[in-house]
C-alpha cells in the first residue's frame, strides 16, 4: 500500500473472490489506490506478462503456495526483463518451532508438496532453487535473526533495548525471516 503513496501503479493478485474482497477492504482503509484482480498465483494472465518492474510478495505467501517452481516461473513472466522480485516472508525455521518455550519442530521444515494445516513448507534452498531455475538471479538472500514483530504470533515480547523479535532455541537463535531480492 505504501507504494502507491509514492506514485507506483500497484495491482495485487488475490487468489479467490473472498481474498478479492479482503484485499480491497485493506486497500480501502489505507486510501490505497490497487487495482485487483482474481488469478491463479501459478499462471499469469496473458495481458500482465512481462508487464511489471517489480513483484512485491508479503510476508506469508509462500505458505499457501503448493509448488514453489510454478509460483516462481509465474512471477518471472510478470517480470519485464531487468525487473526484480522482492520476497520477504517467514523463515521455515520460524514456522518448523510453534511453541518457543517447548523447542519441539511441529511443523515441516521443508515440504514434500503435502498440505499441512492447510499450508505448504518450503525451506529457503527450495526457494532459491525455485528462483534460479525460473531464470531469475538471486542478487541478495537474508536470513534475519530478528524482526520487528512476531509474524506467528508467539514469541515472548522483545527486549526494551532492540524492540525486536527473536527466536531464541537453547543458547542460540534461529532465524525468524528471510528476505530475497532476484533480477529476471
Amino acid at each position: 500500500m505504501r507504494l502507491t503513496r509514492r506514485g507506483a501503479f500497484v495491482v495485487g493478485l488475490a487468489g479467490s473472490e473472498d481474498d478479492l474482497r479482503r484485499a480491497k477492504e485493506t486497500a480501502d482503509r489505507a486510501l490505497a489506490d490497487v487495482e485487483f484482480t482474481v488469478a491463479d498465483a501459478r499462471e499469469v494472465p496473458e495481458s500482465r506478462r512481462r508487464a511489471f518492474d517489480v513483484a512485491y510478495a508479503a510476508v506469508g505467501v509462500l505458505r499457501h503456495v503448493p509448488r514453489t517452481g510454478a509460483w516462481m516461473r509465474s512471477v518471472a513472466d510478470a517480470l519485464v526483463s531487468g525487473g526484480s522480485l522482492v520476497l520477504v516472508d517467514v523463515h521455515p525455521a520460524r514456522m518448523a518451532v510453534g511453541d518457543p518455550d517447548v523447542p519441539v519442530l511441529d511443523f515441516p521444515y521443508a515440504g514434500t508438496g503435502a498440505r499441512v494445516n492447510d499450508e505448504y513448507p518450503h525451506s529457503v534452498g527450495e526457494v532459491v532453487t525455485a528462483a534460479v531455475e525460473a531464470g531469475l538471479r538471486v542478487r541478495r538472500l537474508v536470513e534475519h535473526l530478528s524482526w520487528p514483530y512476531d509474524p506467528v504470533g508467539s514469541l515472548p515480547p522483545p527486549p526494551r533495548d532492540n524492540g525486536t523479535f527473536e527466536l531464541r532455541v537453547g543458547g542460540g537463535v534461529l532465524p525468524t525471516m528471510f528476505s530475497l531480492v532476484a533480477d529476471r
